[in-house]
């Protein structure tokens, strides 16, 4: 199931506790992370632990990537705010980062459809290039 349906199925379905609206009502990492920084309550709503695991992003892990001082609905359009649209697009890599995909394609990976910038650099916990440019290791 892709992203925007799984967010769609666990919005259809959800029973929202007391409160909870004020909290989702922009679209702040901190305000995302109410719902999106639990993964038992995300469990709870969607149909498999995997796509919790998908749409599971705290604050800290955002804060302390490449990404820091994003929105999530930067990334994640149809997001902002709550209640989320119907669907909602996450936006490729080279969306941002031009000129991503012709090396990856180019690349021992390139015939390799399953293989997305997010393979090595992680999703929400992209590591900072440090100032000398040296690229850090996959996974931090």
């Amino acid at each position: 199931m892709r992203a925007g349906g799984v967010v769609a199925a666990l919005l259809a379905g959800l029973a929202w506790p007391a409160g909870l609206h004020a909290q989702v009502a922009s679209s702040t990492p901190a305000s995302c992370e109410a719902c999106h920084g639990e993964l038992e309550f995300l469990r709870q709503h969607t149909p498999t632990l995997a796509d919790a695991r998908r749409l599971l992003a705290t604050e800290a892990e955002v804060q302390a990537s490449a990404h820091t001082g994003m929105e999530c609905a930067e990334c994640h359009e149809g997001a902002a705010g709550y209640p989320h649209r119907e669907t909602v697009e996450t936006q490729s890599c080279a969306s941002c980062h031009e000129g991503v995909e012709e090396p990856l394609a180019a690349s021992a990976h390139g015939a390799d459809s399953t293989v997305v910038c997010a393979s090595c650099h992680g999703v929400h916990d992209v590591p900072v290039v440090p100032e000398d440019g040296t690229v850090p290791e996959a996974g931090g």
